[in-house]
């Protein structure tokens, strides 16, 4: 038996009442991408409502079919709720706010690279950090990447007041 549906469409609410609640995601105080998703479930569910099937819905919306029968079991279980994204932040980091303001300290005083940086952390702090999310952490805190002009041999003995820049890359104050 082909294009037989496996899972049925419970009937929480009525068609006209699905079609409001998907107007009245732009009044929400969701942010712009909860509102995308959960508009795109309701849609979800609005045209299994219809009578499309689970593939049709899915291939209408260009999402993958196992979302489709997710959103479906969620609403089946839980309603509008159900289809409410759940983000949980993602994993904890594995600095604590007090080491990274301290690295932040640290890399403040000296001129050095992203890749010492990664090195320093590791050594320091036992962890491994991609120089991708060093540079993160180094911008959360409030320093910014610069490259200072060439040194040649007409800068002055004492450049600090003068020159604005040295010549290589490194983290400072923004």
């Amino acid at each position: 038996m082909t294009n037989v549906e496996h899972m049925e469409i419970v009937r929480h609410v009525e068609l006209a009442e699905l079609e409001r609640m998907i107007e009245s995601l732009e009044s929400s105080d969701m942010t712009r991408a909860e509102k995308d998703r959960m508009k795109e479930r309701l849609s979800f569910v609005r045209l299994r409502y219809k009578g499309y099937s689970v593939a049709k819905a899915t291939d209408a919306l260009m999402v993958n079919r196992q979302s489709g029968y997710n959103w479906q079991a969620a609403w089946n279980e839980h309603g509008f709720e159900g289809l409410i994204p759940g983000f949980d932040g993602g994993a904890p980091s594995k600095l604590s706010k007090d080491q990274k303001h301290d690295l932040a300290q640290y890399v403040l005083g000296r001129e050095l690279c992203t890749d010492s940086v990664c090195d320093y952390v590791k050594s320091a702090y036992g962890v491994e950090y991609s120089g991708m999310q060093i540079g993160r952490i180094l911008r959360s805190e409030g320093l910014v990447y610069r490259r200072g002009y060439k040194i040649d041999y007409r800068r002055p003995k004492d450049p600090e007041g003068i020159l604005k820049k040295t010549s290589e890359w490194y983290w400072t104050n923004s």
